[in-house]
């Protein structure tokens, strides 16, 4: 065999290795898109919670919620999980309250329970969300974000499926100025929807 052959015979084995490369990366990223389709526009909702707060007791906080959720996922296939972003509105007495007892900053974490009703039936949902370190303003209201992860889910019928928010949990640490604890440390606030809301925050169809 001379040099000429050899090398093309080199060249030739190249292309086919790199066009099935590109054939098995194809195929993966394809298997990637079926396990969900996203919505051309997130889903979002805005409700309302009475909150059980220390020292001052019930308290309105209004919470919007959005959701990255797919707008389709395929039966017996793990769904993927998704990002979900919440910004809560702390009221006025509420503020004055933590400036009272010396808190500056609020961090903490929210866990928020969910119901996803599926024609397999009802799954209950949970979804842990971190907030951010937040300045807690002089006076009046002021908001929260927090961030966290829906769960993989699979669903083992077709048809339509809703998510609905339920109540959350709160674990709070306010902290002073010098980011000690105050005389509170860290609590929980538990927090009920107020009834006759519309706490459907998607839809989506299991193929």
């Amino acid at each position: 065999m001379n040099g000429k052959s050899a090398s093309k015979k080199v060249r030739a084995t190249k292309v086919r290795a790199t066009l099935a490369a590109a054939t098995l990366a194809a195929g993966g990223l394809a298997g990637l898109g079926t396990a969900g389709t996203a919505h051309a526009i997130q889903p979002t909702l805005s409700l309302t919670y009475t909150c059980t707060m220390p020292l001052i007791g019930a308290q309105q906080m209004t919470v919007a919620i959005t959701a990255d959720a797919p707008a389709s996922v395929a039966r017996n296939t793990p769904s993927p999980t998704f990002p979900v972003s919440t910004v809560a509105t702390v009221n006025a007495t509420t503020t004055s309250a933590l400036r009272l007892i010396g808190a500056r900053t609020l961090t903490g974490t929210a866990s928020a329970s969910a119901t996803v009703q599926a024609p397999q039936g009802n799954i209950p949902l949970t979804v842990p969300n971190t907030l951010r370190n937040t300045a807690i303003p002089e006076s009046g209201a002021f908001p929260v974000t927090a961030n966290g992860t829906a769960p993989s889910m699979t669903f083992t019928q077709a048809g339509t499926g809703t998510i609905r928010v339920g109540n959350l949990s709160l674990t709070l640490t306010p902290k002073t100025a010098s980011g000690g604890n105050t005389g509170l440390g860290t609590f929980t606030v538990p927090c009920t929807q107020n009834s006759g809301q519309n706490n459907v925050l998607d839809t989506f169809t299991i193929t």
